[in-house]
């Protein structure tokens, strides 16, 4: 990507806005968008009150509920008009490169990400590899890598802040570029080490994380700013494979424990929304 002396395996996650404008008429994106910028503002102040209320909270979900519908709209184009919907029910690779030829998908997936992707709409962007030349198995470490976007459209490094999964204060914060192995996350948590760090980073290995290992998986109890990179990532088998969606070396596909739940946990929301589409 951007380092050269990080690089033998990578994988990313990046995360993008959803422009308003895109799904929705202009007036209603612009309303949509002002409900964000009010529910970003009151939440910094950790009042502990409800950002909205009243009509301006029905308005607000009846909004982004429809532009929810409209992208997953887009999202269900995405699927193969030859193929069953129960084709689809399983975790993994797309049925379309199981089954069919792969081209067609990749053109409409890359159609769709042009259209939803832009630079523009990049929120944050975060990356894990092997430091380079070096066997997982043997040196048990990831060297994970944290941008955010800057106002040209590319990216910037960027530090990670750990919040309290109930109150939103920052706990503690990771370095833009940090490492962990399978039992010992970056040393600078050690040094920041507090008991709500405790309750929500897997700081040390053994059987008294049991129930931390179980918070973490869970969705319902733990957002993915509630916890660090590698805290996510060390539940695979074998332990040294941090990857929670993807191939490494020779190991069949990992699907993480956390990545199934997400799934599940979202699928959850868009029905009590009335918003799942079949």
């Amino acid at each position: 990507m951007l380092f050269h002396d990080f690089g033998d395996d990578r994988a990313v996650h990046a995360l993008y806005d959803i422009a308003a404008a895109h799904y929705l008429p202009a007036p209603q994106a612009a309303r949509l968008i002002d409900f964000k910028k009010k529910i970003n503002r009151r939440i910094a102040l950790h009042s502990g009150r409800p950002p909205l209320i009243g009509p301006d909270m029905l308005e607000f979900v009846r909004l982004r509920n429809a532009l929810i519908k409209s992208y997953l709209f887009d999202i269900k184009g995405l699927r193969d008009p030859d193929l069953s919907p129960d084709d689809y029910l399983e975790h993994g690779f797309r049925p379309e490169l199981l089954i069919l030829d792969g081209d067609k998908l990749r053109h409409r997936l890359t159609r769709f990400l042009g259209d939803v992707a832009k630079p523009s709409a990049l929120n944050e962007l975060t990356s894990f590899s092997l430091p380079e030349g070096r066997e997982p198995a043997l040196l048990n470490e990831w060297v994970f890598l944290a941008f955010r976007a800057d106002e040209r459209g590319g990216i910037e490094l960027s530090p990670v802040s750990i919040y309290h999964a109930r109150s939103g204060v920052a706990v503690g914060q990771l370095p833009a570029v940090h490492r962990a192995s399978q039992r010992r996350d970056d040393p600078s948590l050690y040094e920041q080490e507090n008991n709500t760090l405790r309750q929500q980073v897997f700081l040390y290995g053994g059987e008294v994380y049991d129930d931390l290992k179980d918070r973490i998986l869970d969705p319902n109890q733990t957002m993915i700013a509630n916890t660090s990179c590698s805290s996510c990532h060390r539940f695979n088998t074998p332990g040294f494979n941090f990857h929670n969606l993807s191939k490494f070396n020779n190991e069949p596909l990992e699907v993480s424990k956390r990545v199934v739940n997400d799934v599940t946990f979202d699928m959850e929301w868009l029905d009590r929304s009335g918003i799942l589409i079949e």
